[in-house]
């Protein structure tokens, strides 16, 4: 952590007018997050639902990382746990999604698909060659690493290896989601899921677009950049004022608790292209105020 930036510094990356930029999702990325793993046998067992590493800090709810299948028919299997959802975004590659229940329907998704699986308890098979993913598990209150944790005990493992799936699984194309936008074009926001344990989607902004300091009450936020350069500003501890910087670059993962007070001041090199979580939802819906804020407001007098 370092000191507090400037008034100064801060006030003029808030008034700066940022560039528009497009809101599609870019086909060229070539992205991984601070943990990533890669699958070196044909079939893959994470026994203990994520990679040493993955868990987010401060004692949050989720572990969230980047995952390679190297080549066709290599698979990445996630045991059975009621405390949890698992959610994957394919960020190249192409990828069958099959739930461990028999008899149930597989999912082909491509690049930017995205998979919400309550219970976790599926296989992910690369389909054509090498792909890539980025995965959360995310539990309820606790931190991630005690929830999974019953999977160690048999006492425990009977509780949660369900044999009857909590809720059904989703799949989206992120492609095809509603590129909500506002700030004049700088800033974008695709909501994959909105209920369930956490929302999931993508946030993605111009390289001059700050976001003022604000708080979640009920929600922690975990914001992890596929592409990022900046600052992340956040309080020490929820109630306080005081915001410390954290150098951001691509790849990092920030774990924002309930009701701390975070911000973000970018760099003005590159865009902010983010995976985006609360937990639990509700924050996220604001987006959706803003671009029709956005649409609504009469066209600048020219």
């Amino acid at each position: 952590m370092l000191g507090s930036a400037s008034s100064k510094q801060v006030a003029a990356a808030v008034l700066a007018a940022p560039e528009p930029i497009s809101g599609a999702l870019p086909k060229d990325i070539d992205a991984k997050l601070v943990t990533h793993a890669v699958c070196k046998d044909r079939e893959c067992l994470v026994a203990g639902l994520f990679p040493s590493g993955a868990a987010a800090d401060g004692g949050a709810p989720v572990a969230i990382w980047s995952h390679d299948l190297p080549e066709k028919n290599t698979s990445l299997t996630f045991p059975r746990h009621s405390g949890v959802d698992l959610f994957g975004l394919v960020l190249s590659g192409k990828v069958k999604v099959r739930p461990l229940e028999a008899a149930a329907k597989s999912n082909e998704l491509g690049q930017w698909g995205i998979v919400r699986a309550p219970g976790a308890g599926i296989s992910i098979e690369a389909v054509d060659g090498a792909a890539r993913l980025v995965i959360a598990i995310v539990g309820d209150s606790a931190p991630i690493a005690e929830t999974a944790a019953l999977l160690k005990d048999r006492k425990n493992l009977k509780k949660v290896a369900w044999s009857s799936r909590p809720s059904s699984i989703e799949v989206k194309d992120l492609n095809s989601v509603n590129d909500l936008t506002w700030g004049g074009g700088a800033m974008h926001a695709r909501l994959g899921f909105e209920v369930g344990r956490a929302s999931f989607g993508i946030l993605y902004t111009s390289k001059d677009a700050p976001v003022a300091a604000h708080v979640h009450e009920a929600s922690w936020e975990i914001l992890a950049p596929l592409w990022g350069d900046g600052t992340a500003r956040k309080a020490a501890a929820a109630g306080a004022t005081e915001l410390m910087e954290t150098a951001i670059t691509d790849g990092m993962v920030v774990a924002i608790p309930k009701g701390t007070l975070h911000a973000w001041v970018p760099a003005k090199k590159k865009p902010l292209l983010a995976v985006q979580l609360y937990l639990p939802p509700g924050p996220e819906q604001r987006f959706k105020k803003n671009a029709a804020d956005a649409a609504a407001a009469p066209a600048p007098a020219k």
